[in-house]
């Protein structure tokens, strides 16, 4: 299903095309990127203090980022589709399960990778499971475009 058809409000496959990547959007990037090279670094460096700083800072993160997209989709996103004012939109019934399992699969996926990264972060030498790391970054930044469509069609830019 496209986002079209998934966001029929939504005027754009790409949220990037409509321009409504956010800089806190862009920082996503960066994360992912990071944790996408990671494994790569310490295969052909072994392991370093840096490897175990990167580890850390990327665990702080994504725990935090993760916590605070849940709060804003319970707490904000959610009670707006809800609403009258934009009941109206019908997003009810397919948006907000759809929404809620995509970020309980990353949740879940998530802790996979936590453990090897604290692990790494603790001066042990593991790999990071590298479907788990491509899954993750691939549907993090998936599920952000896809929220960040639903939210520009009933106007809520700044969650």
């Amino acid at each position: 299903m496209t986002t079209v058809e998934m966001y029929p409000y939504a005027r754009s496959n790409s949220p990037a095309e409509a321009g409504w990547l956010t800089p806190a959007s862009r920082w996503q990037d960066v994360y992912c990127t990071s944790l996408d090279c990671l494994s790569d670094h310490i295969e052909r460096c072994g392991m370093s203090q840096m490897v175990r700083d990167v580890a850390q800072v990327l665990c702080v993160h994504f725990d935090m980022a993760l916590w605070r997209h849940r709060s804003a989709q319970e707490i904000r996103l959610f009670p707006l589709l809800r609403s009258e004012e934009v009941s109206e939109l019908h997003l009810i019934d397919t948006v907000i399960p759809h929404l809620t399992g995509e970020r309980l699969a990353l949740e879940k996926v998530w802790e996979t990778l936590r453990i090897s990264l604290n692990k790494l972060a603790s001066g042990q030498p593991v790999m990071l499971p590298s479907d788990a790391v491509t899954d993750f970054c691939a549907s993090y930044q998936n599920h952000r475009a896809k929220e960040i469509e639903c939210r520009h069609a009933v106007g809520m830019m700044d969650l």
